[in-house]
């Protein structure tokens, strides 16, 4: 080791643990050392921004670095502005920098601003410049797991950066409080950084010090990558450069050789390695030790120090961190590709994990036939109405909903939603507003079978004063397990005492008292006036019944009485969005709940956050706070459901297979609900056993009357054969489609099932005597046209769909409600198929602007030979939307066309073998698109001939041939059965 080695080790050490620096005596003119001095000194310097701001006002581990409160700033110090910027307060300091809570008042934002220190010593214009030109480098990354820094400058002389505020802690401080992480988590911080890490890449930057102090949680549940100090573009980085963490170093840096994409890989790993252990593969205690023991193999196996993690993902950890880059992964989206692939069930597995999963099947049938298992999950609750013996009548509900709200922020109870109750009492042929007494709600939960525990009580009035008991009671045995009593001196007082109550039950059955003591330390998620709690109550009551404005007039009063209760500002914003009010009406009542819900318990706090950025339309801000609280909450309905839509809406329609499965269980007696989600597990690809297993559940119960109960009857009534189509028994399927025929359909939509299903069969003439049945004269006009053209006779077909059109305006019945989206959808495919392209732009005119689906416009366009107005948005399709999607198939179709228009027959059959794997999802609400997909495929055959791909082409006709061996003879595609 140099002489000049060792106090730069030192000083390393010092600004890595974020003491002080004596910068006095160090080399500061030229050289390597000076060189090492200057970038340590950028390293100190942005370090404090993003540790200091991520931790202002929130609690931080014991023993974290810069958990001290700062020190008062000197009177007058603090500038109250600086260039755009309010300047509000402190929240760190440092011997160079001073970091503030600043507000943009351009965007009206926070920001966290850290402003370099006046009477710099010789050198820190170097610094100054250098940290400039950092800063403003990783301005250009924009990812949701990368902080955001919004930029550098030197205003009056002194420098500043500004960045995203966040409200968090680093994994330093959640590691040392909590330990190491369990594998879930650690797969979650593993995919949200590798993903920030190929932002940062693929901006032709290096990170070069990745760690667990330079990694937050935000409170929002957020992963964010931060502390970019040492990045620099790859073409810059020299061998001679140190930058990072010795304990996070690549073996290679310490070897002289320049920093890479594979040394960020290699840190990355080492990050995951400590958190899953709380130690380091490679440990020393000098920077010559460390050196020594990379060169020497000196590593210690995941697995020794942590057997408990699952053995794929140390698989994944070891080889991220493996010694010699080329047996690294190639880059980080390949590590964070390989995270997700370790948190599913690998294809083959011992016998005895092949048993757990057999056990774990046989829960999830036990659990869909109405039954729970034990010891799995939360508890799961249901509160029934509180007897109410005061005579204040507008007690009855509010204390119940007191009580509720306070409950549902237990992680060991599950709160029974109120679908499950009204799901059961319609079981039981009892009206859905039927009082829960304490006799009805043992009888529902005994019905549920997966309820195990009651809480009931009474409501008292002891002269001037209230007296409230609760008992929490085992649903089989009606045995009591706790009972809690509380007095208060006036109505708003009784809020505060069911909160007590309800801690006192929540510890009783199971909760840690720590975790519900720090609930009680936040603010109440309800309110102090007991009338603005009442009108809450009724307002979500009238949600519930989807009147809007009623609903609106409720939360409206109860916002008035409690102008800081935040679970009726976010419900307000809801009701106004779904009255279609403009965002200067549902926004700023969503603001003030966002501004509201630091303080409140985790489960509302992140159920606004995530409520807050979808109707902001900010998408993964939305889905990270509902993924942190399911992964709190696993069974809060509201956060899955909102979790679901927003996934879809986002594209990763993949992400709600999961959840759709969750849900089912959460609401297993309502036949509608049931089958809602077993058609988002056909459309979304994740095949047809989970979705029959829920179907067959659904089967079971009675189904409500009326639309849509009617669309949900034709699609589980004709499940069979479609399953037997998309399973290749095409016998089997025409054999079940021959026997319904002896049976008038029952309705519209059992006709249009059974004739799509026909057509995937390419049996046209019982297609035509399936629509036939169509009540709606221009509906069955359009749809014989379709079937026409299905045989080839585009000329009949014209002249039908002409006088269709000429009717749109009276809006056919078939498009309205559930699935007549798609219905519409086939309608307009057959208008374009015969030039009558304006047709399919009027069909689209009659739906709600909100619901109007983009592929209308982009198949007219490409219809009239508009590829500039088609292209994007079937590209976007492609990209974006479920296989299952009424509109995919027929969208990759098209957009195949638009690419042969180009002369590229390989962009062509690249998008069309999208669609080979689809089969078993073209079944959604709106009957099978089997035709469509047939005639993909038989697009795809042409392509594939043209380009000489034959053996393709040999296995594409195969398959075709063996599902239409029961084809008409004038079907289009009926030669390629012969």
């Amino acid at each position: 080791m140099s002489r000049t080695e060792s106090p730069l080790i030192e000083v390393a050490a010092a600004v890595s643990d974020g003491s002080p620096v004596d910068w006095g005596g160090l080399p500061s003119r030229s050289g390597p050392a000076a060189r090492i001095v200057r970038q340590l000194r950028i390293l100190e310097q942005i370090a404090s921004v993003h540790t200091s701001t991520s931790l202002a006002g929130v609690g931080r581990g014991p023993g974290e670095a810069g958990s001290q409160t700062p020190e008062p700033e000197p009177v007058g110090s603090r500038p109250r502005t600086w260039g755009p910027l309010a300047v509000l307060e402190l929240i760190g300091s440092g011997s160079h920098a001073d970091v503030y809570l600043a507000h943009d008042p351009r965007l009206d934002r926070p920001v966290a601003l850290k402003l370099l220190k006046h009477r710099a010593p010789r050198g820190e214009a170097v610094v100054e410049d250098e940290t400039i030109q950092e800063a403003r480098l990783l301005a250009r990354v924009r990812h949701p797991n990368v902080i955001t820094v919004h930029g550098a400058e030197r205003i009056d002389g002194r420098v500043g950066i500004w960045t995203e505020f966040i409200d968090g802690r680093t994994l330093e401080g959640e590691l040392r409080e909590r330990g190491p992480l369990p594998a879930a988590a650690l797969l979650a911080v593993g995919v949200a950084v590798s993903g920030a890490l190929e932002a940062v890449h693929a901006e032709g930057l290096l990170h070069r010090d990745i760690k667990a102090q330079n990694v937050l949680r935000a409170r929002d549940g957020r992963t964010l990558l931060a502390d970019f100090g040492t990045s620099r573009e790859v073409s810059q980085v020299a061998s001679a450069d140190l930058a990072g963490t010795p304990l996070y170093l690549a073996p290679e840096i310490f070897r002289g050789e320049a920093a890479s994409a594979s040394s960020d890989v290699y840190s990355l790993g080492v990050l995951l390695f400590h958190l899953a252990t709380g130690t380091f593969p490679v440990e020393a205690g000098s920077l010559a030790a460390l050196r020594k023991a990379h060169g020497h193999g000196g590593r210690v196996p995941l697995l020794r120090r942590q057997p408990q993690v699952p053995r794929r993902l140390a698989a994944v950890i070891e080889r991220a961190c493996a010694p010699e880059p080329a047996r690294r992964y190639e880059s980080a989206a390949a590590l964070g590709a390989a995270l997700q692939g370790a948190a599913r069930q690998p294809r083959r597995a011992p016998a005895v994990v092949l048993l757990a999963v057999a056990m774990l099947v046989a829960v999830l049938v036990f659990s869909l036939s109405g039954r729970t298992s034990t010891g799995v999950g939360p508890q799961v609750v249901l509160v029934g109405a509180l007897d109410n013996q005061t005579g204040e009548p507008q007690l009855d509900e509010v204390v119940r909903m007191a009580l509720l709200q306070q409950l549902q922020q237990s992680r060991e109870l599950a709160v029974a939603p109120p679908e499950r109750i009204e799901d059961l009492l319609r079981l039981m042929r009892r009206p859905s507003e039927t009082a829960l007494d304490e006799r009805t709600a043992l009888e529902v939960s005994r019905r549920d079978g997966g309820i195990p525990t009651l809480i009931t009580g009474r409501i008292d009035r002891l002269g001037a004063r209230y007296a409230l008991q609760l008992a929490a009671i085992r649903s089989s045995s009606g045995a009591v397990i706790v009972r809690a009593t509380a007095e208060a001196d006036d109505l708003d007082a009784l809020l505060d005492a069911v909160r007590g109550v309800a801690g006192r039950i929540r510890t009783a059955l199971g909760e840690s008292a720590r975790q519900v003591d720090a609930d009680a330390r936040l603010a109440s998620v309800t309110t102090t006036s007991i009338e603005a709690l009442r009108h809450y109550t009724m307002g979500l009551t009238l949600m519930n019944e989807q009147r809007w404005a009623a609903a609106e007039l409720r939360l409206s009063e109860a916002i008035r009485l409690d102008p800081g209760f935040a679970s009726a500002l976010i419900a307000l914003a809801n009701a106004r969005l779904n009255m279609r009010l403009p965002e200067a009406e549902y926004l700023p009542p969503a603001e003030d709940a966002f501004r509201l819900a630091p303080a409140l318990p985790a489960r509302e706090r992140y159920f606004i956050t995530g409520s807050y950025h979808q109707l902001t339309e900010d998408l993964p801000r939305a889905i990270a706070a509902y993924e942190a609280l399911t992964r709190e909450y696993p069974n809060d309905f509201r956060g899955l459901d909102n979790l679901a839509v927003a996934y879809v809406s986002s594209g990763r329609y993949r992400e709600e297979i999961p959840i759709a499965k969750r849900l089912a269980l959460l609401r297993p007696n309502d036949y509608a609900f049931l089958l809602e989600m077993a058609m988002a597990l056909v459309i979304d690809g994740d095949g047809l056993g989970h979705a029959r297993s829920i179907a067959e559940r659904a089967a079971r119960l009675e189904p409500p009357v009326g639309h849509p109960a009617d669309v949900y009857a034709a699609w589980l009534s004709l499940l069979p054969v479609f399953e037997a189509w998309a399973e290749g028994r095409v016998e089997a399927a025409a054999a079940q489609l021959d026997a319904m025929e002896a049976t008038p359909p029952h309705d519209d939509w059992e006709a249009f099932g059974r004739g799509q299903l026909n057509l995937s069969l390419g049996r046209v003439r019982a297609a035509e005597r399936a629509f036939q049945a169509i009540a709606s004269s221009a509906e069955r006009t359009a749809l014989l046209a379709y079937a026409a053209i299905a045989r080839g006779d585009v000329e009949h077909a014209r002249t039908a769909l002409k006088a269709v059109v000429a009717e749109l305006p009276g809006v056919p019945a078939f498009i309205r409600g559930q699935g007549g989206f798609g219905r519409a959808s086939t309608v307009c495919w057959a208008l374009t198929r015969v030039g009558l392209n304006d047709g399919c732009r009027d069909l689209a005119r009659l739906f709600p602007p909100i619901r109007v689906a983009p592929w209308f416009v982009a198949e007219a366009a490409a219809a009239d030979g508009d590829d500039a107005t088609a292209l994007p948005i079937l590209e976007r399709l492609q990209a974006e939307a479920p296989p299952g999607n009424p509109q995919t198939v027929m969208a990759l179709d098209t957009l195949a066309t638009l690419h042969e228009r180009r002369a590229d027959l390989a962009a062509a059959a690249a998008t069309l073998t999208r669609s080979e794997s689809a089969r078993l999802t073209v079944y959604p609400n709106s009957g099978s698109r089997g035709f469509f997909w047939l005639t993909a495929q038989a697009h795809l055959l042409r392509i594939e001939r043209e380009r000489g791909n034959l053996d393709h082409a040999a296995a594409i006709e195969r398959r075709l041939r063996r599902l239409l061996v029961a084809a008409d003879p004038d079907f289009v595609l009926g030669s390629l059965a012969r």
